[in-house]
């Protein structure tokens, strides 16, 4: 009589075994493992030169003082052609005090203004019209404002603001969900592999025996 190993259903105790009972399966898990980690680690360094560039500006930029005179909601179509977003941001045109930096922002006014620079800034980009429009809220035509401004490129930024309303909490929250998933599947996976092809190897050594026993031995053994 013989018999031919074949690759068993190894069940063990805990969740991970549960999840990854054969070789195929455990296999199947570290894909997903790896393509999460590779997607947290894209929105990671998204998220790192968001923050990054935030505290540069902070640091290395000047703070000066000037007035808001309007603003214009502004959206533009995102995505692929099947699956289209709309992304929402505001862009207010500004006017502040340069101090002995220059207006390099290539506007002014042409009569002496207490103000006399004009540049123009723009709130991050947000997927949520209501979010667009609270800075909007915050910072009203004709109210008084400080921002950030670089001399050299004569760019402009809200000073003073909350990094909940700067920041991508959502880029953020994927990045650590999928990076902890990612991470904690791929460590189980290898673990489960390396433990599978342990018992897929003890289970064909076993097979083995078996199948050179003859007949009558296993009578006996059964009648042992």
């Amino acid at each position: 009589m013989d018999f031919e190993p074949q690759s068993p259903v190894i069940h063990d105790d805990g969740s991970f075994p549960t999840l990854m009972p054969t070789l195929v399966r455990a296999r199947q898990v570290r894909l997903v493992a790896w393509f999460l980690c590779f997607w947290g680690t894209t929105i990671g360094i998204y998220v790192a030169r968001v923050v990054g560039f935030d505290l540069y500006v902070r640091s290395h930029w000047t703070v000066v003082e000037g007035d808001i005179i309007k603003y214009e909601e502004k959206s533009a179509s995102t995505g692929s052609i099947r699956s289209r977003a709309l992304t929402y941001w505001t862009e207010f045109e500004v006017e502040f005090n340069s101090n002995e930096s220059g207006c390099n922002t290539g506007m002014s006014w042409g009569v002496k203004m207490p103000f006399q620079c004009i540049g123009t800034v723009k709130s991050p980009a947000s997927q949520s019209l209501s979010i667009a429009r609270n800075w909007t809220y915050r910072h009203p035509a004709g109210s008084h404002a400080k921002f950030y401004y670089d001399p050299a490129t004569g760019h402009l930024r809200f000073a003073g603001e909350s990094v909940l309303d700067l920041y991508p909490w959502v880029a953020i929250l994927a990045f650590v969900v999928a990076g902890t998933v990612g991470v904690i599947l791929l460590s189980a996976s290898r673990h489960r592999l390396k433990q599978l092809k342990t018992s897929l190897e003890d289970y064909g050594t076993t097979a083995v025996v078996i199948e050179n026993t003859d007949p009558d031995d296993l009578t006996d053994l059964k009648l042992q």
